[in-house]
């Protein structure tokens, strides 16, 4: 054995110790549940945590997927099978026959398996009772992964590429090189299986390994430890950029009111005194909080960023997770696609003494009705205000039942307190500049067939309460 290997092999225990304790990846007395697919990454990454086990006070099972894309793939499930009974380690496996389920669908199989993979392991975590997942990444997987998007023009989000830990998922061999890695296997004896499809050119990230990686090597035989150390760099930035990001979301976004089930509105004037930097992060954190979206890329976020908030009211762009991001006056919405759903909820009028609600789910909203008598505190509550918030009282003689809570109807109008004659709504709502996304989204208060309320903007004046009302009726809407 030479002494090259032997130094190769003993740098790999290296790394993952050094690994496990920068990024905390266990606590004395945590099971990991490690995946492993037979190939040499995986069984390294088994063998060197069980050299480890005793030292990091941790206990660990063995769970593996079968794709059953490749004809190898049962006698690969069989030799992990019996790596873990000869370690003596509980083994978890299920095959998924995804090659039969996605016949003839024109989907990414490499990205189902993916997806695959990860629900699998997180019900393999659940049977086996295990508080991490250890998956088995190495530094060359970091490098592939960093050289693959830059190529596909990723911001600083997407070069951070692959984290040491996230969640539950820990990567003990992120540090460790794939030579280290058959090093250890070498000196050890320890066998693996191989799969042929990483010899496959057909992939970007095989050609990537095979071809564009051994060229850089030229210009610097540590290509693999600098494109990592550079994902590492990256992303101690990105996480203090993402913690100044989400505190920009909570001080530019608006939920609930008036706003569909599922959407974001950003305020575009607060969005464009942010810093570029910061502005992308908004708009990327208000598309992920709705909806999971594995596809978005910098090119996305840019366009949404660039040419909505510069371009006229309704434009907007599809991104992926099907959700879309327009210009609406002066916001930026973030949205599933398509108006909410008409809705129309009875309130019953309360009677002296007691009090009545419903609940709007479209609208996120509960509201509720009660007679109080009229004091002079109730000059906080605008008594003969335009109801532009979400508390508004109304005259017990004037406003009649059955009551209703409703979206708007074409031909809808109302008379605004304040304001002379009749208005109609849509004209109402295009003067608040209030966005067509949204306008399904607000309730409108019936009585009799007429609108006493445009719920938290304005009331209509015939149902106001006058000077000598002795009670009133207060209505008060809140987030569900």
């Amino acid at each position: 054995m030479s002494e090259n290997i032997r130094r190769l092999s003993t740098g790999l225990i290296s790394k993952i110790r050094k690994c496990c304790r920068a990024h905390r990846m266990f606590e004395p007395g945590d099971t990991a549940v490690c995946a492993v697919s037979g190939g040499p990454d995986s069984i390294a990454m088994l063998h060197g945590l069980l050299e480890l086990k005793d030292e990091l006070g941790i206990s660990l099972s063995v769970a593996h997927l079968d794709h059953g894309f490749r004809e190898e793939s049962a006698s690969e499930a069989e030799f992990v099978g019996k790596t873990a009974e000869s370690l003596g380690l509980p083994f978890y496996t299920e095959k998924a026959r995804l090659k039969e389920r996605l016949e003839g669908l024109s989907v990414n199989k490499q990205a189902k398996a993916r997806e695959a993979r990860y629900e699998f392991l997180e019900r393999a975590a659940t049977a086996l009772k295990a508080d991490r997942i250890a998956i088995a990444h190495t530094a060359d997987d970091q490098a592939e992964t960093v050289l693959m998007r830059i190529i596909r023009g990723s911001g600083t989000h997407g070069l951070a590429a692959i984290p040491p830990i996230r969640g539950t998922v820990v990567r003990p061999l992120i540090y460790a090189t794939r030579s280290e890695v058959e090093s250890y296997l070498a000196e050890r004896e320890i066998e693996s299986v191989s799969d042929p499809s990483n010899l496959k050119k057909i992939y970007i990230r095989n050609r990537v390994r095979l071809e564009l990686l051994p060229e850089l090597r030229e210009y610097n035989p540590r290509i693999t430890e600098a494109l990592s150390k550079t994902a590492e760099l990256l992303r101690t930035d990105e996480e203090f950029l993402d913690a100044c990001s989400r505190e920009a979301l909570g001080k530019v976004a608006r939920r609930g009111k008036g706003l569909p089930d599922g959407c974001i509105a950003l305020d575009l004037g607060r969005l464009e005194r942010l810093p570029q930097a910061i502005k992308r992060r908004v708009v990327r954190l208000s598309v992920e909080e709705i909806r999971d979206a594995p596809g978005l890329s910098y090119g996305h976020v840019l366009k949404a960023v660039n040419e909505i908030s510069e371009g006229p009211t309704g434009r907007g762009i599809d991104v992926p997770g099907g959700l879309r991001v327009e210009k609406s006056y002066r916001e930026i919405l973030v949205r599933i696609p398509g108006e909410a759903p008409p809705f129309s909820v009875s309130l019953p009028m309360p009677e002296a003494g007691t009090s009545s609600c419903a609940e709007i789910p479209v609208s996120g909203i509960r509201v509720s009705a009660e007679i109080i008598p009229v004091t002079p505190s109730l000059e906080d509550l605008q008594l003969t205000g335009p109801g532009d918030n979400n508390t508004a009282l109304f005259d017990p003689g004037r406003l009649a039942g059955p009551l209703l809570i409703r979206s708007r109807r074409p031909g809808d109008f109302f008379y605004p307190a304040g304001m002379e004659g009749k208005k109609k709504l849509k004209e109402y709502f295009m003067d608040l500049k209030l966005a067509r996304a949204s306008r399904s989204c607000v309730p409108l208060l019936e009585s009799g067939g007429e609108i006493a309320w445009v719920m938290g903007y304005r009331r209509d004046g015939r149902f106001i309460p006058g000077p000598g009302s002795k009670e009133v009726i207060k209505i008060t809407m809140v987030n569900l």
